[in-house]
């Protein structure tokens, strides 16, 4: 059975991304996420290690220090999970931005092939809104530290936790749930090979 790190982006001091005068962060999310995501895949006989286990002030692990904690442990694979948000005001009459992403390094070709078999999976949970693509980059710390050790991995952007509608889908309990459903299944999948 495999071993794997499952990131739950910020946490700490961090919240990360949020709607404004909403109290529901990226932090709390990812965290509900990567629980479930834990669960299920712990079900399956894995072993999984979560980057956080709280959303204290204390449990706060800097991007580039979650590679070493994947590689000091042995994992086979590394997936962060974040949620997106538009840095532009939301205008009277504008569209909000919404959508799943999918980022690994331009170089690893393990990552590129776990980020496909996560892209179906993830883009069923809000099938209304759109996929955004597979995306590349050798930008993201995570993912440069994970390539650096040989460790596949990718990024998921889960969606915009600055749009409204998407924000009150994803203070839902059940939707988190089902968000680590589909994702252990894009690792299951991998996994399989």
């Amino acid at each position: 059975m495999a071993k794997i790190v499952i990131d739950p982006g910020h946490g700490g001091r961090d919240p990360g991304a949020s709607l404004k005068g909403v109290a529901l962060t990226e932090a709390e999310v990812a965290l509900a996420v990567a629980r479930a995501v834990r669960d299920r895949l712990e079900a399956k006989g894995h072993e999984v290690i979560l980057t956080r286990e709280e959303l204290g002030p204390d449990e706060y692990l800097a991007p580039a220090a979650r590679p070493a904690l994947a590689r000091d442990q042995g994992a086979e694979v590394l997936v962060s999970l974040h949620l997106n948000a538009d840095p532009d005001e939301d205008q009277p009459g504008m569209p909000e931005a919404k959508g799943e992403e999918v980022w690994y390094h331009p170089t690893s070709p393990e990552g590129q092939r776990l980020a496909k078999c996560l892209q179906p999976l993830v883009d069923q949970t809000f099938p209304d809104e759109p996929f955004r693509g597979l995306k590349a980059s050798d930008k993201l710390a995570v993912l440069r530290g994970c390539q650096r050790s040989g460790i596949p991995s990718c990024l998921i952007e889960m969606g915009f936790i600055d749009n409204s509608a998407t924000n009150r889908q994803l203070g839902d309990p059940e939707v988190q749930q089902r968000l680590g459903e589909l994702i252990s299944e894009g690792i299951l999948k991998y996994l399989e090979g």
